[in-house]
């Protein structure tokens, strides 16, 4: 069968009719360490393409990836919503 020891869980509230004035915080929590070389981390980076390609412009993202420790993407404090280049190149970063 598979490999033991990984997953990715996705949740997500079900469909509303105010869903489109809804503003998220995504959080993606990504493990960088050497356990996830070749096709785990391939299937990763898939899944935070795939995310990053939901975002709308209202939505706030962070990345906290760990290893041997934690590293946040984003400056400390209040998180910043997407601009229109950072959603352009959002993509481009993974």
């Amino acid at each position: 069968m598979g490999e033991d020891g990984y997953f990715m869980l996705l949740l997500a509230p079900g469909a509303s009719a105010d869903a489109a004035a809804l503003h998220r915080d995504v959080v993606a929590v990504i493990d960088i360490s050497g356990s996830m070389s070749g096709a785990k981390i391939e299937q990763a980076k898939a899944a935070l393409i795939q995310l990053l390609g939901s975002l709308r412009p209202t939505d706030r993202f962070r990345l906290v990836a760990f290893s041997g420790g934690v590293r946040r993407y984003a400056r400390a404090g209040p998180k910043r919503r997407l601009t229109g280049a950072a959603t352009r190149r959002r993509g481009s970063a993974v």
